[in-house]
């Protein structure tokens, strides 16, 4: 073989191996998904703060997501959430407000409106993975002042929030005219 069937060939695979856009590839979560979860049925302690869910575990997270230096606009994220649930995110945006809170969007590939949020705030980190089409929500959270974060998906079926809001815009009667 040439040197040159041999750097096309790399390249070749290199196009088919690493998506159009990413520029890199990280774990969302370092343990890669271990068995270990828990059920609301198992009787596994979650905290009391924490929002109804279906199911539970410990987590790891890369601490890549907490750096703005380091996750950038077009990288490519999989969301390694449980043995059966993963997902690719691709990432938008990475802002840094004056009070030094990062976030990092990105959008959920294969699913229209799919999205996740992380917001690091010091040592703190709060995850939310979004999927309308499977009415899922994943939360990656912490008890304040503890290290150890807990993945969760959520049981949109006990949760407390409303379907609709009050329309943005006033009345007739209350509109200037």
């Amino acid at each position: 073989m040439s040197r040159f069937t041999i750097l096309l060939v790399f390249f070749l695979l290199n196009a088919l191996i690493i998506p159009a856009g990413a520029r890199s590839q990280s774990y969302l979560i370092l343990d890669k998904a271990p068995d270990v979860e828990h059920r609301e049925e198992t009787g596994a302690p979650l905290p009391d703060s924490f929002p109804p869910s279906l199911r539970w575990r410990a987590v790891t997270l890369n601490p890549i997501v907490k750096n703005q230096d380091e996750v950038k606009k077009g990288d490519a994220l999989v969301l390694n959430l449980f043995p059966d649930t993963w997902y690719t995110a691709e990432i938008e945006r990475v802002e840094k407000n004056v009070q030094g809170v990062i976030t990092v969007s990105g959008r959920i590939r294969d699913y229209q409106a799919a999205h996740i949020i992380i917001t690091t705030a010091e040592k703190n980190t709060f995850v939310e993975i979004r999927i309308p089409q499977k009415n899922s929500i994943y939360r990656i959270q912490s008890r304040p002042g503890e290290s150890l974060s807990y993945l969760l998906e959520l049981d949109v079926g006990k949760m407390d929030y409303k379907e609709s809001a009050p329309p943005l815009t006033p009345p007739d009667n209350l509109r200037i005219k």
